[in-house]
C-alpha cells in the first residue's frame, strides 16, 4: 500500500509538472502568435514604405528631367531672342547711323594720316 501511495504521489507530482509545462507552453505559444502578428504588420509596413519611397523616387526623377528640359528650353529661347535682337539691330537705323559714323571717322583718320 505504501508503494502504491508513493507511486500515486509521484503520478500526481508529474501531472502537476505536466500541467505547469502545458500552461507555460500555452503562454509561450500565445506570445509567439502575438510576435508573429507584430512581425507580419511590420513587414506590411515595410513593403508599403518601400513602395512609397519608390514612388517618391520616380516623381523626383520626373521632376528632375522636366527641370532639365525647361532649362534647355529657356536657353534655346534666350539664344533665339538674342539672335533676333541682333538681326533687328543690324537692319535698324541706329546701326546704319553707326556704320556711317564709323565710315566718316575712318575716312577722317585716314585723311589725317595722309596729311602728316
Amino acid at each position: 500500500m505504501k508503494v502504491q501511495e508513493d507511486h500515486q504521489a509521484k503520478v500526481e507530482c508529474l501531472i502537476k509538472k505536466r500541467d505547469e509545462i502545458d500552461r507555460s507552453f500555452k503562454d509561450k505559444s500565445t506570445k509567439i502568435e502575438v510576435l508573429q502578428e507584430a512581425l507580419h504588420k511590420e513587414k506590411e509596413t515595410s513593403v508599403e514604405l518601400k513602395a512609397t519611397l519608390n514612388l517618391k523616387e520616380e516623381q523626383r526623377k520626373k521632376v528632375e528631367a522636366k527641370t532639365i528640359e525647361l532649362k534647355e528650353q529657356i536657353l534655346r529661347q534666350v539664344s533665339e531672342a538674342l539672335v533676333r535682337a541682333i538681326e533687328e539691330f543690324k537692319v535698324s537705323s541706329k546701326m546704319k547711323d553707326l556704320n556711317v559714323k564709323f565710315g566718316q571717322e575712318a575716312f577722317n583718320k585716314g585723311y589725317e594720316l595722309y596729311e602728316e
